[in-house]
């Protein structure tokens, strides 16, 4: 995982650089159901067509925990690995999200460069791709984005 914040002074060219598959992002965001906005931390899964995002949550919900194929959709994201981390944390392949626009995104990085975490390692980017192409869950148009989006950036 590399850690790189974003540049002061970001620019347009600066965050379609960073909208990109793979990007570590801390977004401000609100999910059916909820009044508010929330900031979390999301991996960018495919700008082609859809703009698709997976979330990152500090733990596991016993709703997931109880059911074994959302279990298994879930990857740890080890602190050492990813120091914008307080503790180790999971990855979501179960479920992608379209909260918010490629504009959106882009006006919450102009307007706050540090939203830029990073980017995704390569052996984390391997066991998404590995979950999404026998997931139950995601939709066969939602695998096939993430998996075009993604698998470029595996050498």
């Amino acid at each position: 995982m590399t850690n790189i914040r974003g540049p002061v002074g970001m620019n347009k060219d600066d965050a379609k650089k960073i909208i990109a598959p793979g990007k570590i992002l801390y977004l401000r965001c609100r999910f059916d159901g909820d009044e508010e906005q929330h900031n979390k931390y999301f991996v960018v899964a495919s700008v082609n067509k859809r703009l698709l995002l997976m979330k990152i949550n500090s733990r596991i919900r016993s709703y997931i925990s109880d059911r074994s194929y959302l279990l298994q959709s879930q990857i740890t994201l080890w602190r050492k690995d990813n120091n914008f981390l307080e503790y180790d944390s999971y990855l979501d392949c179960s479920r992608v999200y379209s909260v918010l626009s490629y504009e959106e995104i882009e006006t919450q990085l102009l307007d706050d460069p540090s939203r830029y975490e990073g980017e995704l390692g390569e052996k984390y980017i391997q066991r998404v791709l590995d979950i999404v192409s026998n997931s139950r869950m995601l939709s066969r148009i939602e695998k096939q984005l993430v998996i075009d989006a993604l698998s470029s950036l595996i050498e």
